[in-house]
């Protein structure tokens, strides 16, 4: 039986799902047209890099994006998460920033305590554990279970039984065909640093974990066709926007241009004095000639942008000559 609410897949990978994913957002965008997808969710591994590109080019391909991330460690599957909004999705990335760039390690359901924690913190996005992963015993409002074509026998037979309403049909599509497979397995044998013959096989997706047609969908859930009509109703309820076509770059350093051309006019007398022992009119006069044109260009702002990589490079020891078209631009 074809799903009546249309086709959508929960899982999917683009390439900035490092050393793993194949496809570009927009390649995916165009294939999942292809195959008649009225949505995809696009949960790329610890990344939300491809984002902007699938919201930007969804339009052109008529599918509607859905915003979220696999939250992996290693090559475990932790869990899902979809923004319910844009906050869902602030929330989301926030719980990844701690892991990446603070080194927090990602919330474990194996761990009650810290997961309860972690599932309120995360209000307006939706939970998805994979089946036969770490379950918690009494599911908050927004944790879902997930299950694969792969694992619908067991599931059904399963003694741990979730509220049928919050259980997913959870199809991974990363690969187009098996050239994109063999793609992928070049690719972990470098992430893994092996062998293509001896890269550990936990760390290499089936081929199974294609883009699948509705029809290929809905035989695979065919004893189960509830899950695939829960999936759709739940994706419907992801709504996140992003505004294009307005640069959101800060126009000025500071609070006002005039503030920004005084701290240039500072930083480049203070630097005049560590270059000339006394400086002449003559240097002095080419400074305030210097700094005139940059400020008619409208380009103070480039400049302190400038001043602040090399001020961050010289205060932590990187090694740096400058800008310049030659030099470290």
């Amino acid at each position: 039986v074809v799903d009546p609410e249309g086709h959508v897949l929960l899982n999917v990978h683009s390439w900035f799902s490092f050393n793993h994913g194949i496809l570009s957002p927009e390649e995916v965008l165009r294939h999942a047209h292809d195959l008649g997808l009225q949505a995809v969710a696009l949960t790329d591994i610890n990344c939300t890099a491809g984002l902007s590109d699938l919201f930007r080019l969804a339009d052109q391909h008529k599918v509607r994006p859905v915003a979220g991330i696999e939250f992996r460690c290693g090559a475990r599957t932790l869990f899902i998460g979809l923004a319910r909004s844009n906050e869902g999705l602030r929330q989301l990335n926030e719980l990844l920033t701690r892991h990446l760039h603070d080194g927090e390690a990602l919330p474990d359901p194996a761990f009650p305590e810290v997961w309860r924690t972690t599932v309120e913190e995360l209000s307006e996005a939706f939970v998805i554990h994979p089946f036969g992963g770490s379950l918690p015993e009494r599911p908050a409002p927004n944790e879902y279970l997930g299950v694969r074509p792969a694992d619908v026998d067991r599931f059904r037979f399963a003694r741990q039984r979730w509220p049928k309403e919050r259980v997913l049909a959870l199809v991974t599509a990363t690969f187009r065909h098996k050239r994109d497979h063999n793609v992928h397995r070049l690719l972990r044998a470098v992430d893994t640093n092996t062998l293509l013959s001896t890269t550990p096989p936990e760390h290499v997706s089936p081929p199974e974990h294609r883009f699948l047609t509705e029809e290929e969908v809905c035989r695979a859930y065919a004893a189960v066709p509830e899950l695939v009509w829960n999936t759709r109703r739940l994706m419907d309820r992801c709504d996140v926007h992003f505004n294009f076509g307005r640069s959101k770059n800060r126009r000025t350093w500071s609070h006002d241009a005039s503030a920004d051309l005084e701290l240039l006019r500072r930083e480049a007398r203070d630097g005049l004095l560590r270059r000339y022992d006394g400086p002449s009119h003559t240097v002095q006069e080419r400074l305030e000639r210097e700094l005139g044109v940059i400020a008619q260009k409208d380009f103070v702002s480039y400049f302190l942008i400038n001043w602040d990589l090399v001020r961050f490079a010289k205060h932590h020891g990187f090694f740096h000559v400058g800008r310049g078209s030659g030099a470290n631009s």
